[in-house]
């Protein structure tokens, strides 16, 4: 989805991907501080915000284990859905 297609409803992003049934919300994660952004419906993630209809990787799960991490390891820091401006 091109980035001036993004659609906003109530001041959050619709995912591009579960056809507006979800809203992206960005995040930065602990520990590592990365900023992302993940859809509270399917889960899927983007590591930048241009948000292409397909998400950069299939869940939060799978960036988790890219990551040599694990979940209990790894903590919300912030959440933020009024982010794009």
């Amino acid at each position: 989805m091109p980035e001036n297609k993004i659609k906003i409803i109530n001041q959050k992003v619709c995912c591009p991907f579960c056809e507006e049934n979800g809203y992206i919300y960005k995040t930065r994660l602990h520990p590592n501080l990365d900023e992302i952004f993940v859809c509270d419906e399917c889960d899927g993630l983007w590591i930048d915000e241009k948000l292409n209809e397909n998400p950069q990787i299939p869940n939060l799960r799978v960036y988790i284990e890219k990551n040599n991490l694990t979940n209990e390891e790894v903590k919300k820091v912030t959440v933020e859905y009024n982010w794009y401006k």
